[in-house]
């Protein structure tokens, strides 16, 4: 039976979504709070320069890979929009005394580490091993119609620390092995190998940044979802759901219009989806269970114009760590002396010569800006400007010391903090990456994309895991409750 959905949000897990509602022949309504479709493949300009809001780059999207695969299907895939990043020196780690720059490829990657640390070879490559044969026990990742439930439940139950463990794996090796925990937002501790494993693995097997920033993925989808009949409303922000007899009945937006659908699908915070429908509306045990959740850490941002790369290439992440990382990621235990940041260029493409503007992150304490939280004179407030520059005060030390002269090449800066993120694509505290996706939330502890009210569903990386390839696989999950799974998971395994 063809049915009418009204899906909240339009990022990419929405946006994904909402394309095989369509090809499946249901209607499709989006409702999105921005003037901008697609979360965090939105872009803004600064300085004459297009900066990312949060797509930096994208693993496994080379050719028969799953990410490639899946926006073939969704017809959204053009090869011009992405640049393949730099083979050698993808991610670069920065610790407090040593670096490690991840290359693309297991082999390449076994080889840097024994040469390192020879006394550790084998265990630097059964630790490789591992990550691809967990990699490939998931069914929406490899796109398998059939698998080994339980060799998938093994990996989802231990965690990142538990194989080093197991390996006889410390030191700095440990910690470059963590250090892409950063990309997720999980500590090593907490974090699942198998989730942890899809992650390494699309950057072992694939980096690609975009030529054209993420903003140009989302209009693909926005013109797909229209080609197929779909209708995305912007500037309509969501602020009460009615339910009655534990049934969504109508959505209401803060410019005084509503909509009722058949079938409701959430792709925003879950905490605020909740929020407006009620905390008296939820049962006891699940109002307790998700105001317990965590969340990860806060991010701002610092986007800036150099005189010149300062050898900085645009195509390679550079990543700033503590030496131990595994206390950096909970957003209560978080504070500037064991901070993490990241910067790229936003232009891929550079040639080495003119302006160059970068893309700086940082984490934060999650209180830093509570002074500032719904103020509308922050923007003209001179100690909310100073509070930024401090936050950031940890890593621009750290990139004066890697980049010489890198301050005195500044021409032009301008900052975020994570009050910008909570208001351009809500969350409790601001954070890139949402809940804190340790194990509770992990696997059949996972929340959603079922939820208690009978035609209430949701999508996102909070139902199931951070970044692009996250949250896509996350709206084809979601999908399979109304599409049926296993047919698109025979095509994209079969077809591309």
């Amino acid at each position: 039976m063809k049915k009418n959905f009204l899906i909240i949000g339009s990022g990419i897990s929405s946006l994904t979504l909402a394309v095989l509602l369509l090809q499946a022949g249901h209607q499709v309504k989006i409702l999105e709070q921005h003037y901008l479709p697609g979360g965090y493949l939105h872009c803004f300009k600064r300085f004459g320069f297009r900066f990312d809001t949060g797509a930096h780059y994208v693993g496994a999207l080379g050719d028969g890979l799953p990410f490639q695969k899946i926006l073939k299907y969704l017809g959204v895939y053009h090869a011009d929009d992405y640049v393949a990043l730099n083979d050698e020196n993808v991610d670069s780690y920065f610790f407090d005394d040593w670096k490690y720059s991840y290359s693309i490829g297991y082999e390449e990657n076994i080889r840097k580490l024994s040469d390192d640390f020879p006394s550790e070879k084998e265990a630097i490559a059964q630790y490789f091993q591992l990550v691809k044969t967990s990699a490939h026990s998931f069914p929406t990742y490899y796109f398998k119609e059939d698998y080994d439930q339980s060799v998938m439940l093994k990996f989802l139950e231990m965690t990142l620390d538990d194989v080093l463990k197991n390996l006889n794996i410390s030191g700095k090796l440990a910690e470059i092995l963590r250090a892409p925990c950063v990309l997720h937002g999980v500590s090593p501790q907490d974090v699942s190998f198998g989730v942890h494993s899809i992650l390494i693995d699309s950057i072992m097997v694939s980096s690609h940044g975009f030529k054209n920033g993420g903003e140009k993925l989302a209009d693909r989808f926005v013109k797909k979802i229209k080609e197929l009949g779909g209708e995305l409303l912007l500037s309509h922000k969501v602020n009460k759901i009615d339910v009655e007899n534990g049934i969504v009945t109508r959505v209401h937006c803060e410019n005084g219009s509503s909509f009722a659908a058949d079938e409701y699908i959430a792709g925003i915070h879950p905490k605020l989806v909740f929020d407006f429908i009620g905390q008296d509306k939820l049962k006891p045990a699940f109002r307790s269970r998700l105001n317990s959740i965590n969340e990860s850490a806060p991010f701002v941002g610092a986007y800036v114009i150099m005189k010149n790369n300062l050898n900085i290439n645009p195509r390679s992440n550079y990543y700033f760590m503590p030496n131990d990382i595994r206390h950096s990621f909970k957003d209560d235990q978080l504070g500037l002396d064991n901070q993490f940041g990241f910067c790229a260029s936003p232009l891929r493409t550079y040639q080495a010569e003119g302006l160059f503007p970068l893309s700086i992150h940082a984490s934060c304490p999650r209180d830093f800006f509570d002074h500032w939280k719904g103020s509308s004179k922050k923007i003209t407030d001179p100690d909310y400007l100073a509070a930024k520059e401090k936050v950031f005060e940890p890593l621009f030390q750290r990139l004066n010391q890697r980049f010489e002269g890198f301050s005195e090449a500044i021409i032009e800066k301008n900052y975020s903090s994570n009050l910008t993120n909570s208001r351009f694509n809500p969350s409790p505290n601001g954070s890139a990456y949402g809940f804190y996706h340790d194990q509770s939330l992990t696997g059949v502890r996972a929340l959603g994309p079922r939820t208690h009210f009978n035609n209430l569903y949701l999508t996102g990386q909070n139902s199931l895991f951070p970044g692009l390839l996250g949250a896509t696989i996350s709206g084809l999950r979601t999908s399979g409750f109304f599409t049926g799974i296993k047919d698109i998971l025979r095509q994209l395994q079969n077809e591309l």
